[in-house]
């Protein structure tokens, strides 16, 4: 593995590291290309799934405004949601198609 701080190569495939949401991406990097560690399951598995966050503006506004702030009222306020959506976002537009 080869690491310039905000890029990652591993076994010839990049990965952009994003230094503040690293869980979002890394999450969405799984599901959608397969797993980055190249260690576990899904390793090499390319699911191609249309992974969102629920802090994201199209789920956000999808669930009643009572239970979204009760269950995600706090999380939106204290982390950067347009950060974390940009990581999610990157890894979704390579889902093959």
């Amino acid at each position: 593995m080869a690491c310039d701080g905000t890029t990652a190569t591993v076994q010839g495939h990049r990965a952009h590291l994003h230094r503040r949401t690293p869980s979002a991406g890394i999450a969405a990097e799984t599901v959608v290309l397969g797993d980055p560690s190249w260690a576990g399951p899904l390793a090499g598995a390319q699911l191609g799934l249309s992974v969102y966050h629920v802090l994201e503006e199209e789920l956000r506004d999808a669930a009643p405004a009572d239970v979204r702030e009760e269950q995600v009222g706090l999380m939106s306020d204290v982390l950067d949601v347009d950060a974390i959506a940009e990581a999610v976002r990157e890894f979704r537009d390579q889902a093959p198609a």
